[in-house]
């Protein structure tokens, strides 16, 4: 198994709080980079909108 295969190399860790408007473009922006991260981690503090079921959304439309 090769060290790609095994684990990320590149994460990003984005903390989100009530931030449903963001997501879909912070998104775009980081897989726009000229490296885009291999992982992308969200860390959402309970938010009271939709931005848990929409960064679930993306985890199932892009489970990798």
């Amino acid at each position: 198994m090769s060290v790609r295969e095994s684990a990320p190399l590149f994460s990003v860790i984005v903390p989100v709080y009530n931030a449903a408007q963001w997501i879909a473009p912070c998104i775009k922006g980081l897989m726009e980079q000229t490296a885009p991260p291999d992982e992308i981690i969200f860390v959402d503090d309970a938010s009271s909108d939709e931005t848990y079921e929409l960064c679930s959304a993306w985890h199932h439309r892009f489970p990798s």
